[in-house]
C-alpha cells in the first residue's frame, strides 16, 4: 500500500452525493469507499443533491450550488443540479489527475467539454436507459479517456452509436447488508410497522417518483390481483383482464372469452384478499404520479402502504432499505427503462422473487431470479427514447404464479440470491473499477476533439 500523498492519483468524483441513498450515491459509496483501501488515490467529491448526511464516506464531498427552503432544507439550484455551473472553479482548485462520473450522459455533458482546457483525464461511467441514444450524446461519448457502462444492454447502445465497444462493469450490492432474514425477525420488522400486516402478501416496490418507471402500471395489476376480476383461459394459458370504469370506480365488466384465442373455456380469476402494495418513494407528483390518486382511482385504499420514514431529503440508511425489502413477499418493477436497476438487485440479494419489465437492463440482472412481463416500445415524448409499456394481463399472471407457486418461488429465490454473490458483489465489482482506472492513469492524457 501507498503512503505517500504525493505517489497517489487525484480523483474528483462527480455525481449524486454519497452520504445519501440514492441508487447513484450508493454506487459511488461503495466502489470509492474499497478504492481508497488500495492507497493509490486522493479524491474529493463534487456532491449533487446533497441534502442531509445519513451515511458516513470517507472523504470530502463539496454541495453544488443550493439555497435554503424556509424549513432550512438546502435545495439545489436548478442551473446547477448536476455542477455545471460550479465545476470550472471547482476543477481549477483542486487540479484532479482524473475526474470520474457516475451518471446519465446528458449530466454529464460539460465535464467532457472542458477536459481539454481545464487538463484532467475523464472517466465516465453512465447508465443507458433506453434506445435509440440521441445522437447529441456521440461527442460526450467520444470525449472521454475511458468510457464504463453498467449493462451490456448500455454497451450494445453506445457501439451503435460510436462505433467503439465501451468496458461494462455492472453495479453491485453489499451482500453481507443485503440478506435474507430469518421468518421470526420478518415478523418482528412487519409487526413493528403494522400488526394487520404480518399475514399479509406483500409486493414492494422501491424507486424515484419518475414518469419513465410507471408506477401507475402497478395501481392496475394490485387491483386485478386484489379482486379477482380477470379470466384465465384454459386453452392458451393466458389472462384477460376485465374492463374497469375509471370514472366511476368500479368493474364494468368481465370477459367470457379469452381476448387471445377467443376460446370460451375459461376459469375465474382467484383474488389474492391478504394482497398489500408497499410504496417506498418519495411522492413528486409534480415531476412523476401522483399515487394518492392513483391509489383513489382504483379503490385500493389501504391496501397500499407507504413507507412513514421517508423524505425527499434524507431517505433511509443502507440497513434500513435492508430491513425494507425483507419485509416484502416479492418485488416488481414495472419500469418503462433502466439504466441499471439497483433496488432489483438489492431485492434479489434479499431473497426475493423479482417481477420485472422485459426491456433494457432489466431482464439481464435479474434473469436467474425473476419472472419477466412482455411490453411494447413507444418512443418517449422530446427524447424520442423508447420506453416499455407493460402487458399488465401478462402482470397480472406473472404475479399469480408466484403468489401460488411455493416451488417456483423458492427456486427463484435461491438462484437469485446465488447470482448476486457471483456476480454482482461489491468487491469483485471494485476490483475491475480499479483495474481499469490504473490503465487510464498509466497512459498519458490525450487531447481530444471537443471545443469549449
Amino acid at each position: 500500500m501507498e503512503t505517500e500523498q504525493s505517489d497517489k492519483t487525484k480523483i474528483l468524483i462527480c455525481g449524486y452525493a454519497a452520504d445519501n441513498h440514492t441508487s447513484f450515491g450508493s454506487q459511488i459509496r461503495e466502489v470509492w469507499t474499497r478504492l481508497l483501501r488500495t492507497g493509490k488515490y486522493e479524491i474529493v467529491q463534487q456532491g449533487w443533491f446533497k441534502m442531509k448526511e445519513i451515511e458516513s464516506v470517507p472523504w470530502k464531498i463539496i454541495p453544488t450550488n443550493t439555497n435554503f427552503d424556509p424549513q432550512g432544507n438546502r435545495k439545489p439550484l436548478e442551473q446547477d443540479k448536476w455542477g455545471a455551473q460550479s465545476f470550472p472553479a471547482l476543477c481549477n482548485q483542486l487540479k484532479p489527475d482524473i475526474v470520474w462520473t457516475l451518471a446519465d450522459v446528458y449530466m454529464v455533458e460539460h465535464m467532457s467539454f472542458l477536459r481539454n482546457q481545464l487538463g484532467y483525464k475523464y472517466i465516465q461511467y453512465l447508465e443507458i436507459d433506453g434506445t435509440p441514444t440521441p445522437l447529441r450524446y456521440e461527442k460526450t461519448l467520444n470525449a472521454a479517456e475511458l468510457s464504463i457502462v453498467s449493462s451490456e444492454f448500455g454497451a450494445d447502445a453506445v457501439e451503435d452509436l460510436t462505433g467503439v465497444r465501451p468496458e461494462m462493469v455492472y453495479h453491485g450490492v453489499d451482500n453481507n447488508i443485503f440478506h435474507p432474514y430469518a421468518e421470526d425477525k420478518k415478523q418482528k420488522l412487519r409487526e413493528a410497522v403494522n400488526p394487520d400486516i404480518l399475514d399479509s402478501f406483500i409486493i414492494g416496490w422501491v424507486g424515484k417518483d419518475q414518469t419513465r418507471k410507471n408506477p401507475w402500471n402497478l395501481f392496475e395489476t394490485i387491483y386485478y390481483l386484489k379482486t379477482g376480476n380477470y379470466i384465465n383461459c384454459n386453452s392458451c394459458d393466458r389472462v384477460t383482464r376485465g374492463i374497469y370504469n375509471r370514472q366511476k370506480r368500479s368493474i364494468a365488466s368481465i370477459p367470457t372469452e379469452c381476448k387471445y384465442c377467443k376460446s370460451t373455456d375459461i376459469s375465474p380469476g382467484e383474488p389474492i384478499e391478504d394482497l398489500r402494495l408497499w410504496m417506498h418513494a418519495y411522492n413528486q407528483a409534480n415531476i412523476g404520479w401522483d399515487f394518492n390518486l392513483h391509489r383513489d382511482m382504483w379503490g385500493l385504499g389501504s391496501t397500499v402502504i407507504f413507507t412513514s420514514k421517508l423524505t425527499q431529503d434524507s431517505g433511509l440508511k443502507t440497513s434500513e432499505m435492508s430491513d425494507l425489502y425483507n419485509m416484502f413477499d416479492l418485488f416488481v418493477s414495472l419500469s418503462g427503462g433502466e439504466g441499471f436497476g439497483i433496488p432489483l438487485i438489492e431485492a434479489q440479494a434479499c431473497g426475493l422473487p423479482v417481477v420485472y419489465t422485459d426491456y433494457t437492463a432489466q431482464p439481464e440482472i435479474s434473469k436467474e431470479g425473476g419472472l419477466s412481463v412482455d411490453c411494447e416500445l413507444y418512443p418517449e415524448p422530446i427524447s424520442s427514447i423508447d420506453r416499455g409499456f407493460i402487458d399488465i394481463n401478462h402482470a397480472i399472471k406473472q404475479i399469480y404464479s408466484l403468489y401460488k407457486n411455493k416451488e417456483l418461488y423458492k427456486t427463484l429465490s435461491s438462484n437469485g440470491r446465488i447470482d448476486m454473490l457471483s456476480r454482482f458483489d461489491h468487491d469483485l465489482l471494485a476490483t475491475q473499477h480499479h483495474e481499469l482506472i490504473q490503465q487510464v492513469v498509466s497512459r498519458p492524457r490525450k487531447m481530444i476533439g471537443v471545443s469549449v
